[in-house]
This record gives structure tokens, sequence and C-alpha cells, in this order.
């Protein structure tokens, strides 16, 4: 009777050792979140980023595709984008109304802004005025995060050195750990996000953070850009790393789009031939022809 009743305690303290065993085994998912914002705040970006934004959409079962180049300095947030795209300038178009303005923005403003003539041409979504770094507030830790009692943490597990002291200052997202998954930049880790206020401004509803390094590969955010018809259905981005920086690859509509007139069964945005410029702007970056109205924005970080 004796022997069956050791034989009982030994089975429960072996359950509830390898019970023990699993949750510690379990990743936490504010840690991870914590160190791929990390990751976000180490990232050393050139002075100044070249690149192409490609706006894509099907509409009545047609693809079509417009070109708009840029150019943004991530220490100034000095953003340019040519207003016509591309396929717009080759058309050679006559303005005619009253909305198009040469346009700069410093730190995010408009510092210059002069009416030049009357009409932009047609854009499918507005003029994409947008940069490649943009992170839906992941990158700068002084701004609330959520709230982990995990220490400061090395980029990597096999990488020594604290990345900076981080303090919680308010939980935003109720953060849960869907798995492990493989990916075309190696296994990620899933993240479900719960924001506990202000929806409108935490979006980000799905992460998939990369397991060394904790890059982000892929997020879902609950509507994209300021206003218009990206506000109105879910997103799925995509990310990549050139030169060692993380860049946004595509911001893919999970649904049709209504802009003003138009209707489109499919649309996505995607930052094409990214490369770091060194010295002045080119002299097309001087002043951006932007019709103010039509510009496609993402709310300041």
């Amino acid at each position: 009777m004796v022997g069956m009743r050791t034989l009982s305690l030994i089975a429960c303290c072996v359950s509830a050792c390898l019970l023990l065993g699993a949750s510690a085994d379990s990743p936490d998912p504010d840690a991870i979140f914590l160190k791929a914002r990390q990751a976000w705040d180490a990232q050393a970006y050139p002075t100044r980023i070249d690149y192409i934004v490609a706006v894509r959409v099907v509409q009545n079962g047609v693809p079509a595709t417009s070109h708009y180049a840029g150019e943004y300095a991530p220490m100034t947030k000095d953003l340019h984008v040519v207003a016509s795209s591309d396929e717009q300038l080759a058309q050679a178009h006559v303005p005619e109304g009253i909305n198009v303005r040469l346009t700069r923005e410093t730190y995010g403003k408009k510092s210059i802004s002069i009416p030049v003539n009357s009409e932009a041409p047609a854009d499918f979504l507005g003029v994409p005025l947008l940069e490649p770094t943009y992170s839906f507030g992941l990158a700068h830790l002084q701004g609330p995060l959520a709230q982990s009692s995990a220490p400061p943490v090395a980029l990597s597990e096999t990488e020594p050195g604290i990345i900076g002291t981080v303090v919680a200052r308010g939980r935003t997202y109720a953060i849960s750990y869907a798995g492990e998954e493989d990916s075309d930049q190696g296994r990620v880790r899933h993240l479900i996000l719960k924001p506990l206020r202000d929806p409108g401004r935490y979006r980000l509803r799905e992460l998939w953070i990369e397991t060394t390094r904790y890059l982000t590969v892929k997020a879902v955010t609950e509507g994209n850009f300021t206003d218009g018809p990206g506000t109105h259905v879910s997103w799925t981005t995509t990310f990549h790393t050139i030169d060692g920086c993380q860049y946004i690859q595509t911001e893919k509509a999970n649904g049709p789009l209504k802009y003003g007139a138009q209707k489109f069964e499919e649309a996505s945005i995607s930052f094409e031939q990214v490369q770091a410029h060194h010295g002045m702007p080119p002299p097309r970056f001087l002043f951006s022809q932007l019709p103010i109205q039509h510009a496609l924005t993402e709310p300041k970080q």
C-alpha cells in the first residue's frame, strides 16, 4: 500500500515538473514585442533614402500601376514625393482646375507651399506621401510600451549586450502568443495584439517576428493611412532588410476599396529601388508638386 502511494506521489511530482517545464519554455509575448521594438530602435538608416512608391490596383478585373519617385531623410523626417507619377508625366497632362501646389515638407510639416496650377491628374489612392521606414508605432521607445516584467534584452539570444533600459509607461496592447511558423525569412513567432485603448491609434492586430534578431517580418493592421479608402479595411504589410536595415516591402489591402467614384477589387503599395543617397537632394526633390487634399499619408509616429 505504501509502495502504491509512493508511486502516486512520484507520478504527481513528475507531472508537475513537466507542466512547469512547459510553462517555463513557452515564449513571453510581451518580451518578444519588446525585443521587436528594440530592433526597430537599433536601426542605423542612411542620411537620405531614394525610392520608388508603386501603387497597384485591380479595377473591373484590369490591373494598373503608378510609380512615384520619393526621397526621405530619417533623421530630419524631411520627406519629398513627386506628386505626378511617372506614368502621368509621360502623358504630358495639361493642368486645369484649382488645386496643385509646389510643396516641401521638413520635420513632417509643410515648410513651403506655393500655388502653381489648377488641377491634379487623377491618382488611384491619392499621392503616396509615404516613407519606407514607417514602423506602425513599433519604433521610438520613448512612447507607450506594452507592459512587461522582462528585463532589457539583446537583439539575439547569441549576441551579448543590452540595447537600452526601457520603462513601461502604460499597457497599450494585450498580447498573446500564437505559435512559431516558417516564412521566407526563416522561423518567426506569431503574436496577436488587442488594443486596450484608442484602437484607431494602436492599429496593430498581428505581428510575425523573426526568432534570432527579432526583426519584424509581417504585420496586420486594422485600417491604414490617415484617411481615405485605406482606413476602412485591414491591411497586411511585409517588411524586408536592405543593407542591414528594416524597410516596408509591400502594404496590401485585405479587401476591396472605394476611393471617391472609383472602386478597386485589389490595392497594394510597394517600396521599390530603395537605396542610400548622400549629399544634396536631386533638383526634383527640392520642391514636390503635390495636390495636398489628395495626399495619402500615415499618422505621425
